[in-house]
């Protein structure tokens, strides 16, 4: 339901996204022409983030099946 609801604000998700990325950006590899996570794998990883984030705190259990 919460990926769903992301297309209902599509400027304040991108503005998340973008904020992420550069949050995230020390933990890019890139060799040669590959980057690692590619940009798809990257958004689809904040996506599914989106989607399982416990409504209480994060616990132990949640960030080993991440």
């Amino acid at each position: 339901t919460r990926i769903l609801t992301l297309s209902d604000i599509p400027e304040l998700w991108a503005e998340h996204v973008a904020q992420w990325r550069a949050m995230n950006a020390r933990f890019i590899t890139e060799q040669g022409n590959r980057r690692s996570p590619s940009p798809g794998h990257e958004y689809m990883l904040y996506q599914a983030l989106i989607g399982a984030w416990p409504g209480g705190p994060v616990d132990g259990e949640f960030v080993s099946r991440v």
